[in-house]
């Protein structure tokens, strides 16, 4: 009896764990910068990248192949209307030679991410 309790509890502790895993959304897409742009301090070269956002833990990522480049703390946002560009940055206008900030990256369905302090 006391070996089917404990089984019971380890299954109910195996699905408690894979639901909480579950439920967690990631918001992916693939994104090719024309240009260097800088996310959170780190330079991210030209080239095509996939950009994941962590809605549970707020964290936008930047990914080439199975290394995360750059990570970044931002707010996710539906829009309503069709984003036309995949991302958006900022000069630095003191620094002309300084790679952009980027600012906002457009997701799947709809979805945009903005970076938090992004260089304000």
């Amino acid at each position: 009896m006391k070996n089917i309790t404990n089984r019971i509890a380890l299954f109910l502790l195996l699905g408690a764990i894979t639901n909480g895993v579950g439920l967690a959304k990631s918001a992916r897409k693939e994104v090719t910068f024309m240009k260097a742009v800088t996310v959170n301090g780190t330079l991210v070269k030209s080239g095509t990248y996939e950009v994941a956002f962590d809605d549970v833990t707020n964290q936008l990522s930047i990914i080439k192949g199975r290394d995360v480049i750059a990570t970044a703390q931002a707010s996710f946002e539906k829009v309503e209307s069709d984003v036309r560009e995949s991302y958006e940055t900022r000069s630095d206008p003191d620094d002309a030679t300084k790679p952009p900030l980027l600012v906002t990256i457009a997701l799947k369905h709809g979805g945009r991410a903005t970076i938090v302090n992004s260089g304000d």
